[in-house]
């Protein structure tokens, strides 16, 4: 991966699958009306994240950024996503 790429990637998709994983916290272990409004909210406000982070990480690979939209057909999107060939694989970060 490019080394431009990883972090803001890495954000990204920490933002979006973590709010995920709240939301369905939050859907499982507070169901009422007022929380699940609160857990509809947060997933509009942190899908954009997600988008971006998932762009980048197929840019960051080599692909066009539009291969990113993968990620939002989670779990099979995503883990196609993560499995993408790196174009780029002489030229990476030192902490891979």
């Amino acid at each position: 991966m490019l080394p431009g790429y990883k972090v803001p990637a890495g954000i990204g998709m920490t933002i979006g699958y973590g709010s995920l994983c709240l939301c369905g916290f939050i859907g499982r272990f507070f169901p009422s009306p007022a929380t699940s409004t609160v857990a509809v909210v947060l997933l509009v406000i942190t899908f954009p994240a997600t988008i971006w982070g998932c762009w980048r990480w197929a840019q960051g690979l080599g692909h066009q950024g539009a291969v990113g939209l993968l990620g939002l057909f989670f779990p099979l999107g995503t883990a196609i996503l993560l499995l993408l060939p790196d174009q780029y694989p002489d030229r990476h970060t030192d902490d891979d």
